[in-house]
C-alpha cells in the first residue's frame, strides 16, 4: 500500500495549491549546513528531504531563543563557560594582555543569551531541480566575557552583537520514488551552495569564537538527505553535510609585545577549518489529527581555527581548539491548512539541545516555526 502522501502528491487542478492541506505533509526546508555551525549554539533540525514536484515553492520563518552558562571542555566534562578551554587557555589569554595580569574570567560568572530569526525560501523547477536562499538575523548577549578592544584590552563586561548572519544560497536536486511495494516511498535530495560573508566582521569575541557569522569568510557547502516511509505515517531519514572555508586575511584586534597595555587593529592571515555533520531522525506524520512529531539526533565537528599572530609571538600560531557537539532535536507541528482554507501555514515548536561534546557551549534553543508551501502551475 502506498503512503497517503505519495497518493495525494499526484493530485492537481488548482492554479495555486497549498501542499500541506491536500498532501498532509510539512515540507521542511533544509538549513543546517548554512550559517548555523558554531560552537556556541546547537544546529537546528536538518529536516526532511525536499519533494521533487515541479513548481513547488516554500517559505519558512523560524525564531529561536536560548542561553548557556555551562560548557563542555576538551574532556567532555560540563564546566563553567570560563573553563571551556582549561587553565592553559587562561594562561594564553593572560599572555595576550599585560604580563602581570591574572588569568581573566576566574571570578566572574559568564553567560550567553542567543536570539535569532531565520527566513528561508525554496523554489522547485522541473525534473527535481530547485534553489534555496537563507537569511539569518541574530542578537547575542555576552556577560563577563573577556574581549580585546582598542580601548580596554581584555575587558570583562556585558556586550551585545546584533545584525545579519551570513546569507546562503544553494541549488539542488530531489528525487521521490513512490513505485514501491514493501515501503511507502523513498526520497533523496542533494544540494551544493555558498555562504556569503554578509555578517559584521571582527566585531565578535575572537577569544571564544562568538560571532554573528563566519567572520568575513566565504564558505562552500553540500547537503545530502535521504528518507523512507512505512505504515502510512512513519518516516525515517538520514543526513550528511560539509562546510568548507577559503583561506584569507581578515582584521583582528590584537595586542603588541611593545605595548602590552594597548592594542591595534591589523589584518592577519586566518584559517577556519572545515565542518562536518551527520544525523538521523524519525517522524510520526499526522498521527493525531493534524499533529506531527519528530525526534532527531545530530553530530557536528569542526577543526581548529588558526590565526598567525606574528606580531604577538613571532613564528608561532594562536589556535582555537577543534570542537564537536551532540544535539537532540524535538519538533511538534500542526497543519492548519484544509480544503476550505488551503493557504493556512503549518506551525510548530522546536527544541534543540546540546547534550554532549568537546569545547562547546551547553546551549538550549526553543523556537517557533511557520511555513507556507504552495504549488504554482503556469
Amino acid at each position: 500500500m502506498k503512503n497517503k502522501r505519495a497518493k495525494t502528491r499526484r493530485v492537481s487542478g488548482l492554479k495555486i495549491w497549498c501542499l500541506h492541506g491536500l498532501a498532509g505533509l510539512a515540507t521542511v526546508l533544509p538549513v543546517t549546513a548554512y550559517d548555523e555551525i558554531h560552537r556556541y549554539r546547537p544546529i537546528l533540525f536538518f529536516s526532511e528531504s525536499r519533494l521533487s514536484r515541479d513548481a513547488l515553492m516554500s517559505l519558512k520563518a523560524q525564531a529561536d531563543h536560548g542561553s548557556a552558562s555551562k560548557a563542555y571542555n576538551a574532556c567532555g566534562n560540563k564546566v563553567p563557560l570560563a573553563d571551556i578551554f582549561g587553565d592553559a587557555y587562561h594562561e594564553k589569554i593572560a599572555l595576550i594582555g599585560t604580563k602581570n595580569m591574572p588569568p581573566p574570567c576566574t571570578n566572574f560568572a559568564q553567560r550567553l543569551t542567543f536570539t535569532e530569526l531565520i527566513l528561508t525560501w525554496s523554489q522547485n523547477f522541473a525534473r527535481g531541480f530547485f534553489v534555496s536562499c537563507y537569511i539569518p538575523f541574530r542578537t547575542i548577549h555576552l556577560y563577563n566575557f573577556p574581549q580585546i578592544t582598542p580601548y580596554n584590552p581584555l575587558q570583562q563586561h556585558e556586550s551585545m552583537l546584533r545584525g545579519m548572519g551570513d546569507f546562503a544560497c544553494s541549488m539542488g536536486w530531489a528525487y521521490n520514488c513512490e513505485d514501491t511495494e514493501k515501503i511507502d516511498f523513498i526520497d533523496v535530495a542533494m544540494q551544493i551552495g555558498i555562504a556569503l560573508p554578509t555578517s559584521k566582521p571582527t566585531l565578535g569575541n575572537d577569544l571564544f569564537d562568538i560571532n554573528l557569522g563566519y567572520e568575513g569568510k566565504t564558505g562552500c557547502f553540500f547537503i545530502m538527505d535521504g528518507a523512507c516511509g512505512i505504515f502510512d505515517w512513519l518516516t525515517f531519514g538520514a543526513h550528511l553535510q560539509g562546510l568548507f572555508f577559503e583561506h584569507q586575511a581578515i582584521h583582528h584586534t590584537v595586542l603588541t609585545d611593545e605595548a602590552p597595555a594597548s592594542s591595534i587593529s591589523t589584518c592577519l592571515p586566518s584559517k577556519r577549518d572545515s565542518a562536518w555533520g551527520v544525523g538521523a531522525y524519525g517522524k510520526a506524520d499526522h498521527l493525531i489529527l493534524g499533529f506531527s512529531g519528530t525526534l532527531a539526533y545530530s553530530f557536528t565537528y569542526q577543526g581548529p581555527q588558526i590565526w598567525n599572530f606574528n606580531q604577538l609571538m613571532p613564528d608561532q600560531l594562536q589556535r582555537l581548539a577543534a570542537w564537536s557537539m551532540h544535539v537532540i532535536h524535538v519538533e511538534l507541528d500542526y497543519d492548519l491548512a484544509t480544503y476550505s482554507n488551503p493557504y493556512a501555514p503549518s506551525i510548530g515548536i522546536a527544541y534543540n539541545k546540546a547534550v554532549a561534546g568537546t569545547n562547546v557551549f551547553d546551549t538550549s534553543l526553543w523556537g517557533g516555526i511557520a511555513e507556507f508551501t504552495m504549488l504554482f502551475t503556469f
